[in-house]
């Protein structure tokens, strides 16, 4: 067997154009993949496909399903091997339907080879800007799947893959928030740290592109969960900042909706109480007791009624209030501009002194106001931008090499905050609190 996978080895690399000896080499090759009860003939079987050119790419595609079948396979060399041949077999015609299938072997895997399954599948989809990718709705439930997979530990990735691809493609938009909704509203993915730039791209996508969600509420329900204490707190403060961009589109919609005698913006701030200042936010009443009973199952059927602006404005109270406190100021700084915003809007209701018209004119123009803030689409940055800005006249640039011996590599890295930390990075599930 040792002479004839040397035959094969030979007649594969050597003399691919000798079309009869090839077809021979893979005859034995096949012979390798049948042995059952030899895994070391298996493995080399496996090998030998993988010496084929590109001309006999249709070979390999026909062993398919027995490659598909090494996947499982106990010994961990023919598995890799395996999942190299599945890689190489994939093109724009059938990328969906390996990922999808590779997907779910991976739920059926150890940890280990799982995680090599989920890397090879989004380095395959995520190359030379998602090249082979044609069905992105696809794609955006295949990362969720993949984020809700047992053992999964690229976190990173998927979240910076969801929200580049809602940057890049509008198509896969109400997919996207669909699917950053089955994310958000799962509590079993709180407690896993590798999961949290995923659940940090799940509230930017649904803070984001609210607009096209059908249950907003739920979203606010989601967002404000209780378990959500589990996440690190730079987590928490996109979480926040996604409340706010919801909140502003129900009230938008809502005051949009309102009577123009005014008469149901005072209806339903009638139970408001904002006597006290924004820097007491913590301490604001917004919704009276009465109001403070109403059931999520009462705010289902309209997002936009005067039920549900009240029970999210109690929810926001309720959880967000206590953060303005927080000792991270990511967290504090939303959560004051969240109750903030909350309560000049209010107060602006409540204020007596203008007539209804001006009144409701009023709280339109604060509403719009901030619903414009969040309307200025973002998008991906060319790697080329910069060389389509045009140099401004008079400025000279200098030859920066010597600065390489003045400056260290230590003290030129830059500093910023990062949308979604790396779980990489040893301090991202440290609890500042």
């Amino acid at each position: 067997m040792s002479l004839t996978f040397e035959c094969i080895r030979t007649v594969l690399t050597a003399l691919p154009a000798h079309d009869a000896a090839v077809r021979l080499a893979i005859g034995k090759a096949k012979e390798f993949l049948a042995a059952e009860g030899d895994p070391n003939l298996r493995y080399l079987g496996l090998l030998a496909l993988g010496m084929l050119g590109p001309a006999y790419a249709p070979t390999v595609h026909d062993c398919r399903d027995v490659i598909a079948q090494s996947l499982g396979d106990a010994d961990s060399n023919i598995q890799r091997e395996a999942l190299h041949l599945m890689m190489e077999m994939v093109d724009e015609n059938n990328v969906m339907d390996i990922a999808g299938m590779l997907v779910t072997h991976a739920a059926k895997s150890d940890p280990e080879f799982a995680n090599e399954i989920l890397g090879a599948v989004l380095a395959a989809c995520g190359r030379n800007v998602y090249e082979l990718v044609t069905d992105f709705e696809c794609y955006a439930l295949l990362l969720a799947d993949m984020a809700r997979s047992l053992h999964c530990a690229h976190g990173d990735e998927i979240g910076r893959q969801l929200v580049d691809v809602g940057m890049r493609v509008h198509d896969a938009r109400p997919e996207l928030i669909r699917s950053a909704r089955t994310l958000l509203i799962d509590p079993t993915l709180l407690g896993n740290h590798f999961l949290c730039p995923v659940l940090s791209a799940a509230a930017w996508i649904s803070g984001e592109y609210v607009d096209l969600t059908k249950n907003p509420v739920e979203l606010v329900q989601a967002l404000l969960q209780p378990r959500t204490n589990l996440l690190p707190m730079l987590v928490r403060a996109v979480y926040i900042h996604a409340v706010f961009k919801v909140i502003t589109f129900c009230f938008s919609v809502h005051v949009e909706r309102l009577d123009i005698t005014n008469k149901a913006v005072d209806a339903l701030f009638d139970v408001v109480d904002v006597d006290q200042t924004v820097s007491e936010e913590r301490k604001v009443s917004f919704v009276s007791n009465e109001e403070q009973d109403i059931k999520p199952i009462t705010v289902e059927k309209d997002p936009f009624s005067h039920e549900s602006i009240l029970y999210m404005i109690n929810l926001i109270q309720t959880t967000v209030g206590p953060l303005v406190e927080c000792n991270e100021v990511e967290v504090q700084e939303r959560a004051h501009n969240l109750l903030g915003f909350v309560h000049v809007v209010i107060q602006e209701i409540k204020e007596r002194k203008f007539t209804d018209d001006d009144k409701h004119s009023r709280v339109k123009e604060h509403v719009k106001t901030m619903r414009t803030v969040f309307c200025q689409e973002l998008g991906p940055v060319s790697v080329n931008a910069q060389k389509k800005v045009a140099r401004p006249d008079g400025l000279v640039l200098e030859n920066l090499a010597e600065l390489s011996d003045i400056v260290s590599e230590d003290n030129t890295t830059p500093v910023g905050f990062n949308l979604f930390p790396s779980s990489s990075d040893p301090s991202f599930c440290r609890d500042k609190r």
